[in-house]
């Protein structure tokens, strides 16, 4: 019945009940005021059906249809993933609770019962908790978690709305039973006006009776009518919960409640049962069905156990203090053999008191998306290694392969045959994972110069310390992780970069590598000299160049053998918060032998960045001695008595000499009483082992360098020795520069630059 046929209805009843008077009058006049006031009486009791009950059930009907809406709304703001939606829907949120409001109020204004009292006062007090937990959602859905605002719907908001919903629909109940009530009480009044009347007059009881019987009938149809409206009404708000209820079920998270003892409550999502593949949950312990079969340690698990319990029954502040120990990450693996990630969101649920009742517990499959992180980790960590294998040319990337190669074969073999732990051998097997480390790092193969770091670590070990024990299998471990991580680097280069190398060359004396251009050009000239005449000058000039042509082959002039030292040194610079050096090179025009290549890289490799490390200072002590801002290192060759002299000096502060000299006491290289010369000093440099950097780092402080470069150099037959430049004898730092002088054979003078 619509509130237009409702007035309709009760409009008749009025007019029957006044002509029904009307006829009491006029029939007795002693029933006259007696039935007036009975009359009266009645149409009170149906003004009030009409003006109170239930214009308190449609008020108060509508409340209810409103907060439903209102829940409705909340639930689409902690769904939504638009931040502009959610705005929209937080404001349409604000105009609901308006109208809500303002119908309780309307509602208030009445005068109500005391029943009527206790229910909207129960309700006042249920939306104040609803509307803090209303906060919480917002708060959730502000800061992008979705996940929590969800969760606080299902197992905060629901119970204190539905607690909301309750009060309303109780405050219809009591008006429902007043009007009812009141509808009997006219009933009474009505048949007693009846019998009056047919006392008084059959004619007018006659009347009276019809009349009577047609009010009755339409006062049954108002009942009727307010009975269907209700029941209506109460229909829409069970199916809107029930809509609630099944989205809740619906979600693809799993939602568990943890109670005071430790145990699951038997309301859970649905898709828990998908997760763990089970449906037996209800009132299992609940560390035991989420962490069975997990791989979290026994101190872990013990740590979580602890943190539930500190917090189940206990102010809320305990779970603050405890929830970093409930883990939110973990593997397990099912009964039938799956294995799943899962990840873990802890809330505490708290009374009125803000003692935590329970923990609900969330649960997310993220097993896919773990798998994707790992596929995007190995393909991210292939671009890295590719990028930096890009930066170095590929004939500079070979070289270093096969000079890397070498090294652990050698530290391979070396291991094989070694029974225990000997100082020359570790010193070797350190040397060479030294080179390899820093010859990695200058071309910024950094995930190879990082397992290389790990296996030199143990070398260390060894070196420094005499209680360690030689394990050759873990040696031969590490040096294995060294040499895939290698090969990883050459398959990228070969396989996804195409960059093939030449293969591997032998030795030098045998087998070197000729530049097409060269034979080219040395034919060209032969074809010319045969299609002129048999000049002698010509000829001569012809086999000159051809002579000079052949006897470069198998060389390189030196600044492309140390290109790769030279093009690492500003990003060295830069680590050490120094200016990028100059450098001068003077190699008088000789090449230099394919042979010794490899050498003189890793010679210089050590010598450029101890120049860098410990000479060339900083761009504002040079400037506050007079000096440009960045520092200068030369480097100058020369051919001289059968001999590949090499000097290399720099501009810096110069060698630490007092320095040296306190170390080598301290070492017990030196004794206190010992009156060595400042030459000797320096030479103590190449001792192994033997270090001036204060700390251990990536550039400098291992003690390999030095007696390093001389083991590589005396390997050739050469010499390596310091020459001071200065005349300050006994100052703490001395000028000086670098002598190497290797055999002859290695440098090549171009006959053209004499010519």
């Amino acid at each position: 019945m619509s509130n237009a046929d409702f007035t309709s209805s009760s409009t008749g009843v009025k007019a029957k009940l006044t002509l029904l008077v009307l006829s009491s009058l006029i029939g007795s006049a002693i029933l006259g005021v007696a039935g007036t006031w009975a009359v009266s009486r009645v149409a009170d009791l149906v003004s009030d059906i009409y003006n109170k009950q239930l214009a308190t059930i449609i008020v108060v009907s509508d409340a209810n249809v409103q907060l439903v809406n209102y829940q409705n709304t909340l639930y689409n703001v902690a769904v939504e993933a638009d931040a502009d939606a959610r705005k929209e829907l937080i404001v349409k949120l604000e105009g609901e609770e308006k109208i809500l409001l303002g119908s309780i109020e309307k509602y208030k204004l009445a005068e109500l019962a005391q029943s009527e009292r206790a229910a909207i006062d129960e309700f006042e007090a249920t939306w104040f908790a609803y509307k803090a937990t209303v906060k919480e959602v917002i708060d959730a859905t502000a800061t992008g978690e979705r996940d929590a605002a969800i969760d606080v719907m299902t197992l905060v908001a629901k119970p204190t709305y539905d607690s909301a919903a309750e009060n309303l629909t109780r405050i219809v109940g009591i008006n429902r039973e007043v009007a009812k009530q009141s509808f009997l009480s006219s009933i009474d009044l009505a048949s007693t006006i009846k019998m009056m009347q047919i006392a008084a007059a059959v004619l007018i009881a006659v009347i009276g009776l019809l009349l009577g019987r047609r009010m009755a009938a339409d006062l049954k149809a108002i009942n009727d009518g307010l009975e269907d409206m209700v029941a209506a009404r109460t229909s829409a708000l069970a199916e809107k919960t029930q809509d609630i209820n099944a989205m809740m079920q619906n979600l693809p998270q799993g939602v568990m409640t943890i109670v005071g003892s430790g145990t699951i409550h038997p309301e859970y999502s649905k898709y828990l049962e998908t997760i763990f593949e089970t449906q037996e949950i209800a009132g299992r312990p609940a560390l035991d069905f989420l962490f069975k079969g997990g791989d979290l340690g026994a101190d872990a698990l013990s740590s979580v156990e602890a943190g539930v319990f500190a917090c189940l029954g206990e102010d809320r502040m305990n779970f603050d203090f405890n929830s970093h120990v409930l883990t939110s990450d973990y593997k397990i693996e099912l009964s039938s053999g799956k294995s799943k990630w899962l990840n873990l969101t802890w809330s505490p649920i708290c009374n009125d008191s803000d003692v935590v009742d329970k923990l609900m517990v969330c649960v997310r499959d993220v097993t896919e998306l773990r798998k994707l992180e790992a596929e995007a980790g190995q393909q991210r960590r292939e671009l890295e290694m590719i990028g930096q294998i890009l930066v170095v040319s590929q004939e500079k990337f070979h070289e270093f392969v096969d000079s890397s190669r070498r090294f652990v074969s050698e530290n391979e073999t070396l291991l094989q045959a070694a029974a225990d732990k000997h100082p020359d051998l570790v010193t070797q097997l350190f040397r060479n994972m030294h080179t390899i480390k820093g010859n990695a790092r200058t071309y910024g193969l950094l995930h190879l110069t990082n397992v290389v770091h790990e296996a030199e670590q143990a070398y260390d070990q060894l070196r420094k310390n005499p209680d360690v024990d030689f394990e050759k299998q873990s040696l031969l471990d590490k040096l294995q992780e060294v040499m895939q991580s290698l090969e990883e680097y050459a398959v990228l280069n070969e396989v996804k970069l195409g960059r093939k190398g030449p293969g591997r060359r032998g030795s030098a004396e045998k087998y070197f590598m000729v530049r097409r251009e060269q034979v080219e050009d040395m034919v060209a000239q032969i074809e010319r000299l045969q299609l002129t005449d048999a000049d002698t000058q010509a000829l001569a000039g012809t086999l000159r160049n051809v002579d000079a042509t052949l006897r470069l082959i198998g060389t390189e002039p030196l600044q492309g053998v140390l290109a790769g030292v030279f093009d690492s040194l500003p990003s060295l610079a830069n680590e050490l918060g120094k200016e990028a050096p100059l450098l001068a090179i003077e190699d008088n025009n000789i090449h230099i032998r394919n042979q010794i290549s490899d050498l003189l890289r890793n010679v210089f490799m050590h010598l450029y960045r101890n120049s860098m490390d410990h000479g060339i200072e900083t761009a504002a002590d040079r400037i506050a001695k007079g000096k440009s801002a960045a520092g200068t290192i030369r480097l100058q060759t020369q051919l001289e008595n059968g001999r590949l002299q090499m000097r290399l000096s720099d501009d810096g502060r110069g060698l630490a000499v007092g320095y040296i000299r306190k170390k080598a006491i301290e070492n017990g290289l030196l004794q206190p009483d010992t009156t060595a010369s400042d030459a000797e000093v320096a030479q103590l440099i190449f001792a192994a082992g033997f270090s001036t950097a204060t700390a251990v780092t990536e550039i400098s402080g291992r003690g390999v360098g030095m007696d390093a470069v001389q083991d590589f150099i005396k390997r050739e037959g050469g010499t390596i020795t310091l020459r001071f430049t200065d005349n300050n004898n006994g100052a703490d730092f001395r000028s000086f520069e670098t002598l190497i002088s290797l055999p002859g054979a290695f440098g090549v003078l171009d006959p053209r630059a004499t010519a």
